[in-house]
């Protein structure tokens, strides 16, 4: 009797270890298909995701129906297991839930620029429990990668607002501030601006209306104006000009330089001068002794 009920587990044991073989067998080979034949980088990693969790959840139900037959003894143990589950991985299971509303609702995407609980990346990988971020910012200027991975809890959703750059509109608005001497042409000055604001590198305008349109099917959004403009403000130094542009958020840094590239070479030609704030020191001799 003995050894039967142990033939009957070494079989049920041969059965279990032969269908998670085989999901996950199935899930490789759908992994390989999908690099050989998707070309793009970000729809490739969502579907090696999606067969590595199908094969994953198949297998524990399969585990579960499999071994317990009774259906009543299985709501009992689930039951049993869910109330310690609840209390021994809340951790977990709130980042587990952060995953799903992460997903249900779309927060953000792999490929999307982030911002969540003081960090700043862009998402190249969404784990059960973890989001990936490869980190820009912080430790270097213009918001460019660090190289550093970030992983950050899924639970943070709860805790913390969520910046998404790239949400449907990959465009965010910019400013740069020149200040010119008060004796210069200030006039001619902003003339110059708006010319450089309007060279076709910097030019996103349709583009950004046509993500504005996409983004108001969702929500009450809507941009009456999207071209730059040019503020003009008095500082103690000079005469501050503020360029306001649209920019696409991972070219910011690019479009700075060439604006301010094209502001140096043009402001010396037409001879106005960037202001900056100076310092006189002015030294006292001492009176010489009368004799």
């Amino acid at each position: 009797m003995e050894s039967s009920q142990a033939a009957s587990i070494l079989l049920k044991l041969a059965i279990t270890g032969a269908v998670i073989a085989l999901l996950y067998s199935s899930a490789i080979f759908f992994i390989f298909l999908v690099n050989r034949k998707v070309k793009d980088l970000f729809r490739r990693h969502l579907l090696r995701k999606i067969a590595t969790n199908f094969a994953t959840f198949i297998s524990l139900i399969f585990v579960l129906f499999f071994w317990i037959k009774n259906v009543a003894a299985l709501s009992a143990i689930a039951g049993g297991l869910g109330a310690v589950f609840v209390l021994a991985l809340h951790g977990p299971l709130l980042k587990l839930f952060g995953w799903s509303i992460i997903g249900i609702k779309r927060l953000y995407t792999v490929g999307d620029r982030i911002e969540i609980g003081g960090l700043k990346g862009d998402v190249i990988d969404i784990r059960m429990l973890y989001t990936v971020l490869l980190e820009v910012g912080n430790r270097v200027e213009g918001e460019q990668s660090t190289g550093r991975v970030v992983f950050v809890p899924n639970d943070q959703v709860f805790h913390n607002s969520v910046f998404n750059y790239s949400y449907g509109f990959r465009y965010i608005w910019n400013e740069m501030t020149f200040t010119v001497t008060y004796d210069s042409d200030y006039k001619k000055a902003i003339a110059i601006l708006y010319e450089i604001l309007a060279s076709s590198e910097l030019s996103v305008e349709k583009p950004a209306k046509d993500g504005i349109t996409k983004l108001a099917n969702k929500f009450a959004i809507e941009y009456e104006k999207l071209t730059p403009y040019v503020w003009l403000r008095l500082g103690e130094c000079g005469i501050n000009l503020t360029v306001r542009y649209l920019a696409d958020v991972w070219e910011k840094r690019v479009t700075e330089q060439f604006i301010s590239e094209l502001v140096l070479e043009r402001f010396k030609k037409e001879k106005i001068s960037l202001a900056y704030p100076t310092y006189s020191i002015i030294q006292e001799h001492p009176k010489p002794e009368k004799k």
